[in-house]
């Protein structure tokens, strides 16, 4: 009885926020002229845990603020303030916040040094939506790693894996030996070099330097099929503005 009175009174506090919370926007949104340029609303109902929600998200157009207040039907009341900071050409900071994620897989590749920044890209063109942001890339693999670095001289990722393969040898006395003498190495060499690499997002395309591209490390001397793992997350473009053109989404910046 003094739990379910608990969750009576709850509730009614519930309702009536929810009452208050409809009430104050009716008041804004008859105030046209405040509404149209400082407050864009939107309410949706949201499955969280198999419990249902109201999401009453409030965003202040002018401000880096957006302030989104869950009721539930069961009395939870949650509020939370989110920053979220967009570049624009207009106001210099715009509100708004996307993720994509997505799996690709790259082609079998010899041991060795790998350019596959447009292999990459061709297979993730939702970062032409992104006006500013990051990419992460993640490789779902400990044989083989990912490094960012000369895009143009292919000299210079043959002299990586003759580094690579001079400073982390075979010819040791490895535990670790069951796959063949090339794996324990691959496993060093993945580590020193990295399984992700972040790199930001400006006009829809990935702010590389002049010379820089994203490296794939293969390891193995019989490898298959690597797999990667893409999220993009940032403020989407306007869409008043004109498309891209269909170039490849690399933004050159100074090296």
């Amino acid at each position: 009885m003094k739990y379910a009175l608990k969750i009576i009174v709850a509730t009614q506090w519930s309702v009536c926020l929810i009452l208050l919370s409809l009430i104050l926007l009716l008041l804004l949104s008859s105030q046209s002229s405040f509404f149209d340029k400082y407050i864009k609303f939107s309410t949706y109902i949201k499955s969280i845990s198999d419990q249902n929600f109201i999401l009453v998200n409030y965003t202040f157009k002018e401000t880096s603020i957006t302030s989104n207040i869950q009721f539930g039907f069961f009395g939870f009341l949650i509020f939370k303030l989110n920053p979220y900071i967009m570049a624009s050409s207009n106001l210099g900071i715009q509100i708004g916040s996307a993720w994509f994620q997505k799996k690709i897989n790259l082609r079998p590749q010899h041991r060795g040094v790998h350019l596959v920044t447009e292999e990459i890209l061709r297979q993730v063109p939702e970062l032409c939506q992104f006006a500013i942001g990051l990419c992460h890339i993640q490789i779902l693999h400990t044989s083989a790693s990912l490094a960012l670095n000369e895009s143009w001289d292919p000299d210079v990722r043959d002299d990586m894996e003759m580094m690579l393969n001079k400073i982390i040898p075979e010819e040791m006395p490895y535990r670790h030996s069951c796959e063949g003498p090339d794996d324990m190495p691959a496993h060093v060499k993945a580590c020193f070099l990295g399984s992700s690499l972040s790199i930001p997002i400006t006009d829809g395309k990935l702010a590389l330097g002049t010379w820089q591209g994203v490296w794939f490390c293969e390891h193995r001397n019989n490898a298959g099929s690597r797999k990667l793992v893409i999220t993009l997350t940032g403020c989407l473009r306007d869409s008043t503005r004109s498309p891209l053109s269909p170039v490849s989404p690399i933004a050159s910046t100074s090296s």
